[in-house]
């Protein structure tokens, strides 16, 4: 048997395979292109993860200036704290996210 042969009946049968599983694939409606590129959607979480995300990236970051000022009232013993204001502030930011 030709090596030749053998090759030749192999891409014969490759050929065959494709032209079957494309019969076999359904067409677009008419008028309608056929897309080869794939679709994603976000869903509602997704799309908030997404506008945290960008929002936190466009944020300035740390505040050197209060930073500083922290840690020299934390180090000098005069930093002190009001937990019901802390509390409030905690409250209202939750409330304003959710709307």
């Amino acid at each position: 048997m030709n090596i030749r042969t053998i090759t030749a009946q192999i891409d014969q049968y490759k050929t065959s395979s494709l032209t079957q599983a494309n019969k076999a694939k359904p067409s677009p409606p008419e008028g309608q292109a056929e897309s080869a590129a794939d679709t994603i959607s976000l869903s509602n979480k997704g799309k908030l993860l997404q506008t945290a995300q960008e929002t936190a990236n466009a944020s300035p970051g740390i505040r050197e200036d209060k930073v500083e000022i922290l840690k020299d009232q934390v180090a000098s013993g005069t930093y002190t704290t009001d937990a019901g204001n802390i509390a409030r502030n905690m409250l209202q930011e939750e409330l304003d996210i959710m709307g």
